[in-house]
């Protein structure tokens, strides 16, 4: 009878993966300098998603490529009221659209994706007169996941009958919630020089942090920008740095302390307004994205058997939690730099994650990256502020028991501290920098800093598991449980992929609910673009 078992579930909402991919996408394209180069100092690129987009079975990647070139002027000219002298060096932004698809079998609109795109390779070659080539080689890492609703059965209890209950034990990463802000930041900035107008600006966030505090995320976070003007009345380039600090509060209702949070924030725009021969307001837009997880540890039954005893069961597929495990590391690094240094202002750092050489070893992974740091010193000699970009590459093993080749990884990188402990300068390391010793010149190999910067490393193994559970237990010939009151109804379009259990699932109803209210509804002979009824807050859901 209905009330000889008792059934005990719970309802979870969680993902489990698709597919993920890392691909590499080559951008190959001519630049024309304003007069002639004769070589490229340096170059940086930084690359911003502007949409995702999910085909059947494909993901459609686009963004936008930023590079920054300096470069050596190999003649003196005055181009657009801008002076251009030989042997000085000289800033270019370039910015190029790219467009990438990535194959992803099993992907299908409406799912999640996870895009993440890293500058691999940039290099320059000289064309004839002022034209070079430019090739970049980006690294697009895609994941692909689907939320589902599952309602579980996690016991089965029936006083005075002999019940045999199988059950299996999952860990698996529940979704407390997902939401996002934009932000504006708004703010004057001041120019030591009179400007005739400003040439380029490129904004990076560094230094992100996030905490979790009852129902909301806080994310803390430096804006840095570089500014490229052009000085009035001489028309010469100069650059001016500028950080700003910027605090976020995502609401996630449900969201603890002890949960675990994945923050990305994006720069959406920067945009920048002369006010007079000096200042200018900045206003910059980032869309900052916060998701709580929660790892839940749970048995779920499988099967259940006894006299007189019925089971429903359906198919599940969720991402099983392996292990996880954080991993600090030291990476001690000797910094030059062009100039006796003082002391060291601050330092803005980011971690980027080199997933194509990244590899899950047996019972561990090898992660390989990348530590890029902003570093603003104050000279020795002048007192004024100077930066120095830095890049160091590390590779740590974090040890997760059970990990194994083909399963699925969740890595995040931030650097926890930095110190730098300078060297013993002689006295007169002044006058030798100014040129004012006969016979001696600054040297910045003879004077290095010292850096140890402390990484923290986590890593989340998981790996897709089908099972078969029961949904429903009951005696053979019990009365039906009385009818819930209805639930108001939408409808919905199958689309190529769907299941009635997967729309259940999306929908947190069931397969059964989805027949009775659809009379005639074959599930296995589901027809793309067919119109089915859908329950919406339905009463009978978790139990």
């Amino acid at each position: 009878m209905a009330g000889q078992i008792e059934v005990t579930r719970r309802r979870l909402k969680a993902e489990h993966v698709v597919g993920e991919d890392t691909v590499q996408a080559t951008v190959v394209s001519d630049i024309t300098f304003p007069v002639r180069a004769r070589k490229v100092a340096d170059a940086d690129a930084s690359v911003r998603v502007t949409d995702t987009r999910i085909i059947d079975d494909k993901i459609i990647v686009e963004g936008t490529l930023h590079k920054q070139v300096y470069w050596v002027a190999a003649e003196t000219d005055t181009v657009g009221g801008i002076l251009y002298q030989e042997d000085a060096v000289y800033e270019m932004g370039v910015d190029e659209p790219f467009s990438q698809f990535v194959d992803i079998p099993g992907a299908r609109p409406g799912m999640n994706v996870d895009v993440q795109v890293r500058v691999e390779y940039l290099a320059h070659d000289p064309l004839a007169d002022n034209n070079w080539r430019q090739t970049v080689v980006l690294e697009v890492f895609v994941k692909v996941t689907e939320t589902v609703q599952l309602e579980v059965v996690t016991d089965v209890k029936a006083p005075g009958m002999e019940l045999k209950v199988v059950k299996e034990k999952l860990r698996v990463q529940t979704v407390v919630g997902e939401d996002s802000e934009q932000v504006s930041l708004v703010g004057d900035i001041t120019f030591p020089r009179q400007v005739r107008k400003i040439k380029d600006a490129t904004a990076r966030v560094m230094d992100v942090a996030s905490e979790i505090i009852p129902g909301k995320v806080m994310i803390e976070g430096s804006l840095h920008k570089q500014i490229f003007y052009v000085e009035e009345p001489t028309g010469a380039v100069y650059e001016l740095s500028h950080d700003e600090p910027f605090r976020v509060f995502v609401e996630i209702p449900g969201a603890e302390p002890n949960m675990h949070v994945q923050v990305r924030v994006q720069v959406e725009t920067v945009e920048h307004d002369l006010l007079g021969d000096t200042s200018a307001r900045q206003t910059a837009v980032l869309q900052v994205t916060a998701k709580v997880t929660q790892e839940t540890e749970l048995e779920i039954v499988t099967e259940v058997q006894g006299p007189g005893i019925e089971v429903d069961k359906e198919l599940i597929k969720v991402a099983n939690v392996v292990g996880e495990a954080t991993r600090q590391v030291n990476l001690k690094q000797s910094v030059t730099f062009d100039r006796p240094v003082k002391k060291i202002a601050d330092v803005d750092t980011r971690v980027e994650i080199n997933r194509s050489k990244t590899e899950i070893l047996t019972d561990k992974i090898m992660v390989e990256g990348t530590v890029v740091k902003q570093v603003y010193y104050v000279g020795l000699c002048d007192d004024a502020v100077y930066e120095e970009s830095l890049t160091e590459p590390f590779t740590v093993f974090v040890e997760v028991a059970g990990a194994r080749k083909r399963m699925s990884l969740d890595i995040t990188g931030r650097v926890e501290n930095v110190d730098f402990r300078g060297p013993t300068y002689p006295e007169n390391i002044c006058a030798i920098f100014a040129g004012e010793v006969p016979g001696e010149e600054f040297n910045p190999e003879l004077f290095p800093w010292q850096q140890v910067a402390i990484l923290a490393v986590r890593v989340v193994v998981t790996e897709s598991r089908q099972l078969r559970v029961v949904t429903d237990v009951r005696v053979a010939g019990a009365a039906p449980t009385p009818p819930a009151p209805e639930p108001s109804l939408r409808y919905y379009v199958i689309q190529r992929g769907d299941t009635l259990w997967k729309i259940a699932q999306r929908y947190c109803t069931t397969v059964e609910r989805l027949q009775q209210l659809n009379p005639g509804l074959d599930p296995e002979n589901l027809q793309v673009g067919q119109k089915i009824k859908i329950p919406v807050g339905d009463p009978r859901g978790a139990k």
